[in-house]
Formats: structure tokens, C-alpha cells, sequence
């Protein structure tokens, strides 16, 4: 496969998915104090991206059809820009109207990308190239995450929550002048309402759905539950860190696996392979490291074989844009409240077993929906 413009435009978009989000996290306490706020006012900042991915993103696709799939997509670079540069300003507010306009370039963008990919890449490329791009969003977000205590301490927290906004411009620069598509974006054949009616996009919606809600009720609980297994806080983090590094390196490997394996086998397997993680967490505990690396490199996976099942079973770019869509509506509405629903759980029941059975129900929810769609695969 050859490098080319618009996978480096890709590459560079790609790059801005997480950092606004993520880099922000190791800041929480200090902006707390800094703000002379709670740090439940401060946690609020976490909950805005997953609310607007769910509100905003059936929005994307009619903006697409309306103004086009580079044109929307370079509206939402300069919305992370602009949402960056507002939640600097120095107030509580200002940090919730910058995260929400950042998020709502985010959603966007998550919506649109994999219509992107399938506007500029053949069909046998479609795994590979979502697998680097995935991959890109997951590098991003862990350097920029790491780097921000240390540019705090060299300079200030505006200068450590603005630093994302480097790549955001670099990309900027690099997307507006990228060629447009062959094709202009027209009306599929199958209107969104119809969509929702077609038993493989709810397939593709529900395979989201699952990874999302497992995604999220494992990034906000494995402490907890590592904690419950006798490891202290700091082996607990770490061993999240861990989890979460590798969840943003699996498209390393993920873009060899997509030429080596089938679809269905890949989006199975690595639901299947969850199940043992987590029966590992159970009853081998002190395996922990083992059941970690596993936990993120298959929730990785899963991430990116969700992204593809969008583009492959697409008929065109304004069908993709659609269904991704839906699948992230639909997705991020149920990864809210999953946590909230996990913390439940664990409250009533007094142990955290009751959720790590549910999240083995999750996983078998996700390879039947995988399974179906690999089995079912046409073009919406």
C-alpha cells in the first residue's frame, strides 16, 4: 500500500480524536484547585464528549450531504481548534463550553471518517487502512496525555491544554488544500429511515453498541475491581495505564490481521477472547498483567473491526456516513450509562462479580452481532 495525500490527511485528523479528551484527565485535580471548584464540578468535563457524540452524531451525515464529506470534515478540525483556544480562558465555564464545542468537532469527524475511507480507498483496503487511522487516534492520545503534567509544571495548565491544539492546526493546514473526492456526495439509495429498519445495520449498531458499553464500563472500573482483588491503588493504575496503552497500539498488529484472517473470525475471536480475560480476572487474579494486556489489545480490536463492519458494509461514502451514524448514536447512548449501571450493580450486590458476569453477557451480544454481520455482509 503506498502513502499517499489523503491517508496523511486521514493520519493527521485522526491524530485529534482523543487528545482533546484525554489530555485534560491527569489535569482534573490541579484545575480543580486552580478553579476553586469541586471535583465533581471538574468530572462533569468528562461526561460532555460521550453526551454530544450521542446528540451530535446523527447530525454528521445530513451536514456531509448538505456541504460535502471535506467540507464537513475540515468544519470539524476548526471546531477542536476553536474549542481549545475557549477553554483556556481561565473559567469553569469557558473549560465546559471548550470541551463541548471540541466534542461536537469530535463527533463529527468520528461519524465521517469511516465515509472518508470509504470515498478514498479501494474495498480491499478498507481493514488496513481503518486499523492505522484507529491506531493514530490511540498514539496521539496516550503522548499527549503523558505530556501533560510535564507541561504544566514547565509552563502553566493553559499551555498543557493547549498543546493538542498543534496537531489539530498542522492538520487543519494539511486538510484544506487535500484534493477532493472523485465523486460528490449524493443521496444513497436507502434513506437513513430505512436504515434503521434494516436488521444488518442494527447488526453493525449492536456491535458497537457492545464495544462501546464494555469499552467504558471497564476504562471507569478496572481499579475497582483490581483494587477488590488486593492490589493497591498505584498497581491498580498502573495496570489500567497498561490496559489502555495497549488498546492504542493493537492497529500495530490489527493491519496484518485483516489480511490474514476473515472478518467474522476476527470479530468472534476477539469477543470470545474477552470472556477469558475476564473469567482470568475471576479466578486468577494474580495474573492480573496478562488478563490486562489481553483486555486491551481485544477491546482494540473490537474498536477498529466496529469502524470497519461501516465502511465494508456500505454501498457508497453518504451510506457509510448513515450508518456510522446510527452505530455511534446508538453506541454512545448506551456507553453513558453503562458505568452508572455498573457502580449500580457493584452497590447492590456488594461484590464487583455481578458486573464482570454481566460484561461476559456483553461479550457474547457482541460476537452473535458479529457473527451475523460477517455472515450477512452486503451493501446498504
Amino acid at each position: 500500500m503506498r502513502f499517499s495525500y489523503p491517508l496523511l490527511t486521514l493520519l493527521l485528523l485522526a491524530a485529534n480524536l482523543r487528545t482533546p479528551i484525554t489530555a485534560i484527565g491527569p489535569l482534573y485535580s490541579d484545575l480543580a484547585n486552580i478553579l476553586h471548584v469541586s471535583s465533581a464540578s471538574i468530572g462533569l468535563v468528562a461526561s460532555i464528549p460521550l453526551l454530544i457524540f450521542a446528540l451530535f452524531s446523527p447530525f454528521a451525515a445530513k451536514l456531509a450531504q448538505r456541504i460535502g464529506l471535506k467540507n464537513a470534515l475540515s468544519w470539524a478540525l476548526l471546531a477542536i481548534v476553536f474549542g481549545l483556544l475557549i477553554r483556556i480562558s481561565g473559567s469553569l465555564s469557558s473549560l465546559y463550553i471548550g470541551t463541548l464545542v471540541c466534542a461536537i468537532g469530535i463527533a463529527i469527524a468520528n461519524v465521517l471518517l469511516p465515509s472518508w475511507v470509504k470515498e478514498n480507498f479501494s474495498h480491499h483496503q478498507l481493514g488496513t487502512i481503518t486499523a492505522l487511522y484507529a491506531m493514530m487516534m490511540g498514539i496521539a492520545g496516550s503522548v499527549f496525555t503523558a505530556l501533560a503534567v510535564p507541561l504544566e509544571h514547565w509552563g502553566n495548565w493553559q499551555i498543557a491544554l493547549l498543546s493538542p491544539a498543534i496537531i489539530a492546526i498542522i492538520a487543519l493546514l494539511a486538510w484544506l488544500p487535500s484534493p477532493t473526492p472523485k465523486q460528490p456526495v449524493n443521496v444513497t439509495r436507502k434513506s437513513l429511515p430505512k436504515l434503521w429498519r434494516s436488521p444488518l445495520a442494527w447488526a453493525v449498531t449492536m456491535y458497537m453498541a457492545m464495544s462501546s458499553l464494555s469499552f467504558y464500563i471497564m476504562v471507569n472500573w478496572l481499579p475497582a475491581m483490581l483494587n477488590a482483588s488486593g492490589y493497591s491503588h498505584s498497581q491498580a493504575g498502573f495496570l489500567d495505564s497498561i490496559m489502555q496503552l495497549v488498546s492504542a497500539l493493537v492497529g500495530l498488529t490489527m493491519a496484518i490481521m485483516f489480511k490474514r484472517y476473515s472478518l467474522k473470525t476476527l470479530a468472534v475471536s476477539h469477543a470470545l477472547l474477552q470472556i477469558v480475560a475476564i473469567g482470568g480476572l475471576i479466578f486468577y487474579p494474580q495474573w492480573a498483567l496478562l488478563w490486562c494486556v489481553m483486555l486491551g489489545y481485544l477491546a482494540g480490536g473490537v474498536f477498529i473491526i466496529a469502524l470497519t463492519f461501516m465502511s465494508v458494509c456500505a454501498h457508497d461514502s453518504q451510506a457509510a456516513a448513515q450508518l456510522s451514524a446510527m452505530a455511534q448514536t446508538v453506541g454512545y447512548l448506551i456507553a453513558c450509562v453503562g458505568p452508572t449501571l455498573a457502580g449500580w450493580a457493584h452497590q447492590t450486590s456488594g461484590s464487583w462479580l455481578s458486573v464482570q458476569l454481566g460484561y461476559i453477557v456483553i461479550m457474547l451480544l457482541l460476537a452473535l452481532s458479529g457473527y451475523w454481520v460477517s455472515r450477512h455482509q452486503s451493501e446498504l
